[in-house]
């Protein structure tokens, strides 16, 4: 998982041996959760942030939310508490509104194994499964097909 590691610990008494399982809370909490968003022909590559709720934000360094090409960048950290949890709030696509576009909420957190994603698309605007490696996720947002 890519925000706990699991140690096994075994404890040997005089009257059995017995094991368990753990969460050792190695790497995190800071964690940089990254996104790549590749926009579709018709979906125009802008992002912005507009806002947050609980302690996982957008961060704060101005290159992590970037558009080059037909690709878009944002990035999430933590408080740097395990408690951390919240959502991230973006508008990725026209910024007017008046052609296609998404909001894109990310729910993330320094106990949950991964990010997860909802999105309200407009315009014609339609999104993929958001998908992961480690700490990098990726979708795209591209034209409904009629």
């Amino acid at each position: 998982m890519k925000k706990s590691k699991t140690i096994v610990i075994s404890l040997l008494t005089l009257a059995c041996a017995c094991s368990g399982v753990y969460a050792n809370n190695v790497e995190y909490p800071g964690f940089h959760d990254q996104f790549t968003v590749t926009m579709g022909s018709g979906v125009l590559a802008q992002i912005s942030y507009q806002g947050q709720s609980g302690t996982v934000y957008n961060d704060p360094d101005p290159t992590a939310l970037n558009c080059s090409g037909n690709v878009c960048h944002f990035t999430l950290t933590d408080n740097d508490s395990w408690d951390s949890s919240g959502q991230v709030v973006y508008l990725i696509g026209d910024q007017s509104k008046q052609g296609p576009y998404c909001v894109v909420t990310v729910n993330d957190g320094a106990l949950i194994p991964e990010a997860t994603m909802t999105t309200e698309c407009v315009n014609g605007a339609a999104p993929t499964q958001l998908l992961h490696n480690n700490n990098q996720y990726q979708f795209s947002i591209n034209m409904q097909s009629h």
